[in-house]
């Protein structure tokens, strides 16, 4: 079975030889893997964490709701 290919998120190569980098989550549906090749992986920012953008969305919500 072949390796499968995909397109890193820093130079656009396709290639083979993959790291995940990132991980993409949704509200409906899957979300994707973000990949680099093994030369890029090192100087791709991480991408945030989701529990930070959860517990940020829940301050909001609570700091209008204390007005």
């Amino acid at each position: 079975m072949p390796k499968p290919l995909r397109m890193c998120v820093r130079c656009q190569r396709i290639t083979d030889d993959l790291v995940i980098v990132s991980e993409v989550h949704t509200n409906s549906g899957p979300g994707w893997n973000v990949y680099a090749c093994w030369r890029c992986a090192p100087l791709v920012p991480s991408g945030p964490d989701p529990m930070e953008i959860i517990e940020a969305a829940e301050r909001r919500r609570r700091a209008r709701t204390d007005r």
